[in-house]
């Protein structure tokens, strides 16, 4: 269930929660490329066990998250919005500089249909939420996957296929 690497206090880890339709990215401690790294193929373990054609909720937990270069950051900063394209979200992130289009697919038919991010620095938390911040993607510094109050909208019913499409 859980894919987790950590390099002394680095954290490193995704992981899926069948149950509540869950992935949660936790990526934490000072990280280098190469902890980036691992953090995206664990995510990408997670994204895989999830079954054709449903819909899934994600966790970018990043609190206490800094990098040791900048190449670092380059490298976790566009896997979330290029990962959620995969699956069909396209992420209020992406209109905070110059506006990107990006082509939405969904692999395997699975459909992403909420996020929430979680960061330590309420300065720009609070910024983010009140510019993007929106029903299906939520903005928090606080540890939101262990609250009993849900960050997210109700999981939607999968769309049936016509006949001879799926």
């Amino acid at each position: 269930m859980l894919a987790k690497r950590m390099c002394g206090r680095n954290i490193a880890e995704g992981s899926w929660d069948a149950g509540a339709s869950l992935v949660v990215a936790r990526l934490a401690g000072t990280v280098s490329v190469e902890d980036v790294r691992g953090w995206k193929r664990s995510v990408e373990r997670a994204l895989a066990r999830i079954e054709a054609g449903s819909r899934f909720k994600l966790i970018v937990d990043l609190r206490d998250y800094e990098f040791a270069e900048i190449a670092a950051h380059k490298e976790m900063r566009t896997f979330v919005p290029l990962t959620l394209a995969r699956y069909g979200f396209r992420t209020g992130l992406l209109d905070l500089f110059e506006p990107l289009d990006l082509a939405l697919e969904r692999t395997r038919g699975i459909a992403c249909f909420a996020v929430a991010h979680v960061h330590h620095d309420p300065d720009k938390i609070a910024y983010y939420a009140l510019r993007l911040g929106r029903t299906c993607e939520r903005f928090f510094t606080d540890c939101c996957h262990r609250s009993p109050v849900s960050p997210f909208p109700p999981i939607p019913p999968v769309p049936r296929l016509p006949p001879g499409k799926g």
